[in-house]
């Protein structure tokens, strides 16, 4: 055994005889793995976990702080709220990442006049640019929505007001409107670029306008701001009528000949 590993040789008497001692064998060393880069592995994960509200693939879990998106909640701001803006801050007690809170408005609505004056005066207060416009909005059409997105785009705030029916009878004619007043101002609040719609049953929407107070109000190119009776009282209020390029042949008329001219 000894011989073996000196590398002595033996002589053949030797070497006939067995011995029942196991020979030895060269052990490899095993090699160290070099963990010097796991614990900013762990850390550039368990940052990348929090931004992303995802669990960490990696590192002691136990000790992993939770991610800010399991202590996240919608809170309402009352002092909002109040006044009548149904406004939502998201707000989060762990907080650890650059996002910041952002306004969430959970629905459109519909509003009268007198409620709307109120969330007028709420909106003014608090620095809000707030944008109108009004029309009939018979039947929706890719048109209205372009426009409003466009309208919502220039503000924090968009106010639409639409001609109730016995307006629309006598700016369009005895057959329209096709769609009621509360089923037109509906559809308008579900959409979200709409903050709020209300109903006015004059020919001009002047007295939405002196409630409203814009900072912009919006019209298509098919109209010039000096023949809107409106503009004056846009004006007068420290806004400016804004002029929004109309898109091509989409228009509540052409919807209703060109069905009609397939029956």
């Amino acid at each position: 055994m000894l011989e073996s590993l000196l590398c002595i040789p033996r002589t053949a008497e030797e070497a006939s005889v067995t011995t029942d001692e196991p020979e030895a064998v060269a052990v490899k060393p095993k090699k160290v793995k070099n963990n010097t880069k796991k614990p900013a592995l762990d850390a550039a994960l368990t940052t990348l976990s929090r931004v992303m509200g995802k669990k960490p693939v990696r590192g002691d879990r136990k000790s992993q702080a939770p991610s800010p998106r399991s202590q996240t909640t919608w809170h309402a701001d009352s002092s909002l709220e109040e006044k009548g803006l149904k406004m939502w801050a998201w707000k989060s007690s762990r907080m650890t990442t650059s996002v910041k809170p952002h306004w969430r408005r959970i629905v459109g609505q519909v509003v009268t006049r007198e409620k709307l004056k109120a969330i007028a005066e709420a909106m003014r207060s608090s620095s809000k640019t707030v944008v109108t416009t009004n029309g009939c909005f018979d039947i929706l059409h890719v048109g209205h929505v372009r426009i409003l997105k466009k309208a919502k785009e220039l503000g924090d705030i968009l106010v639409v007001g639409i001609n109730s029916d016995a307006s629309v009878k006598r700016l369009k004619g005895p057959q329209r409107p096709h769609n009621s007043e509360d089923d037109r101002a509906e559809i308008l609040s579900s959409l979200e670029c709409v903050d709020y719609v209300t109903i006015f049953g004059e020919d001009t929407p002047v007295e939405f306008l002196e409630v409203v107070k814009p900072n912009f109000h919006v019209k298509g190119s098919d109209y010039k701001p000096s023949d809107l009776a409106e503009t004056p009282v846009v004006e007068a209020g420290g806004g400016e009528v804004k002029i929004i390029e109309l898109v091509p042949n989409k228009s509540t008329t052409g919807l209703i000949e060109k069905i009609r001219s397939k029956d």
